[in-house]
């Protein structure tokens, strides 16, 4: 298995609540700051069920099969790729590096028009630097056990 597709996990913390990270080690080989320079942000808020505010399973299926619609459309057509997944205090956030904001939402809106509509909510930002990805791969490579990033 080479490096792009292996994941950590990390934990923090906000507000005394948990956070969980899922962080991919490396991108992809097609993938380049160059080639990749927006940060699409893809969150879904869902009502906690717990202590820790983490989504039900019902819920957690959905995500998941969220996630796996479009990490498939979206590293398949080499438009981007999925970097980091945060989940915790009633929201999971998925980030992605993706070429430009109109072709990538071309392709989500294929993947996705004819689907039970998901209650996500996407935002574009320019990151060409992979600043964000960055200070996340800094975790993976700390020794701290819970980390809280300064973006958060």
């Amino acid at each position: 298995m080479s490096l792009s597709e292996q994941w950590t996990l990390a934990t923090g913390e906000e507000d005394g609540k948990k956070l969980i990270y899922r962080i991919r080690l490396a991108a992809p080989t097609f993938a380049t700051k160059s080639s990749l320079p927006q940060l699409l942000v893809a969150l879904w808020d869902f009502e906690s069920v717990n202590e820790e505010q983490l989504p039900a399973p019902k819920e957690m299926e959905r995500m998941t099969r969220l996630e796996d619609l479009l990490r498939a459309a979206i590293e398949e057509a080499c438009q981007g790729f999925l970097a980091v997944i945060v989940t915790g205090k009633g929201l999971r956030e998925w980030q992605w590096y993706v070429r430009d904001a109109k072709k990538t939402m071309e392709v989500l809106n294929k993947t996705l028009g004819s689907l039970e509509p998901f209650p996500v909510e996407f935002r574009f930002q320019e990151d060409p630097e992979w600043a964000i990805y960055g200070q996340f791969l800094d975790i993976t490579s700390s020794d701290q056990g819970s980390v809280r990033p300064s973006w958060m």
